[in-house]
């Protein structure tokens, strides 16, 4: 899996840790959803863990969380074979 920290998850269920809203991970166009979007290590940051679709193509994809409607600013991340 990848771990993702980032800022925007909005609310979380206190006694889990987990963001209230619905998340997704995006790998340019092939939709996932994580294993866990919350509470990170830090009390400053959001963690958020997905694992890389299978079946996609070794090089740099294009990666995208999106909260509810809101989609975060994109990242890339590399891909190996």
């Amino acid at each position: 899996p990848i771990v993702i920290y980032m800022t925007g998850l909005g609310e979380v269920d206190l006694r889990s840790g987990r963001a209230l809203a619905p998340v997704r991970v995006e790998f340019d166009d092939l939709v996932v959803s994580p294993d866990y979007a919350g509470i990170g290590s830090s009390a400053d940051l959001y963690q958020v863990n997905a694992f890389v679709p299978a079946g996609l193509d070794a090089g740099t994809h294009q990666v995208v969380v999106s909260v509810g409607e809101v989609r975060s600013n994109p990242g890339e991340i590399p891909v190996r074979p």
